[in-house]
């Protein structure tokens, strides 16, 4: 779609909104906060703020550059009349470290609520102390009973993740089977998980059956079972 208005010079070249995204995406990518700026300002004069792919990339663009007051600014600004916005405010306030606000949004985000919103959340959570990976369990649960939102390889590296910072071998076990039936099961952040999680939790001989199961185990399994093995003594 093209882009007209009062910032486009007569006899100019049309600037569409997939080159506005482009540019304010390659901003924020690299940090370059004045130059994102700057494109914004071009953004506003050509009336194209409102385009929904432009507004979620600005967003993403203010979140990279940890600039929390322009982040809301803008979402408050935009999202009545942009759906796209809500999951990136989400991944944006956990970025800032906001889980609270960010699982408050999530609640109350439109449906259908996006996976990347959800795992970004149950990450954020996963990362935390022990009654945070609790929530982070939680909250799996829920994005299971979400409609038509499905958990990806990211979802299940978190949820694995916090099952072995709590030792909850049986819940790692569900979601296990889980994954299974996703066709994760050969995912190298997941294998890795899988194995930390049963090796952590006494269960060699499962963490050994993940490991045999894969064609080509990544270096990062193969490390995490090494280390698995050491630290129970089973140096040979």
């Amino acid at each position: 779609r093209v882009c007209r208005g009062p910032g486009i010079p007569r006899g100019s070249t049309p600037v569409t909104n997939a080159t506005f995204a482009s540019v304010v995406g390659a901003c924020a990518r690299g940090r370059m906060f004045r130059a994102g700026t700057q494109a914004h300002g071009q953004v506003i004069k050509s009336g194209c703020e409102g385009f929904a792919v432009i507004g979620a990339s600005l967003l993403d663009f203010y979140s990279s550059c940890f600039d929390l007051r322009a982040t809301r600014a803008l979402f408050e600004s935009l999202h009545p009349k942009n759906e796209l916005l809500w999951s990136p405010m989400v991944v944006a306030l956990v970025r800032f470290g906001l889980l609270g606000e960010a699982l408050d949004l999530l609640q109350i985000t439109p449906a259908p609520r996006g996976v990347f919103a959800w795992t970004a959340v149950i990450s954020g959570y996963a990362k935390g102390t022990d009654q945070c990976c609790g929530k982070a369990l939680q909250l799996f649960v829920k994005l299971l009973a979400d409609d038509g939102v499905m958990p990806n390889e990211y979802t299940y590296d978190s949820v694995l993740r916090a099952c072995v910072r709590l030792g909850a071998l049986d819940f790692g076990r569900s979601v296990h089977g889980c994954l299974i039936r996703c066709g994760f099961r050969s995912e190298q952040l997941i294998t890795s998980a899988l194995v930390d999680l049963y090796c952590t939790s006494d269960a060699l001989d499962d963490a050994l059956l993940v490991y045999n199961d894969l064609d080509r185990p990544s270096l990062i399994t193969s490390n995490t079972l090494i280390a698995g093995l050491i630290s129970i003594g089973r140096t040979e």
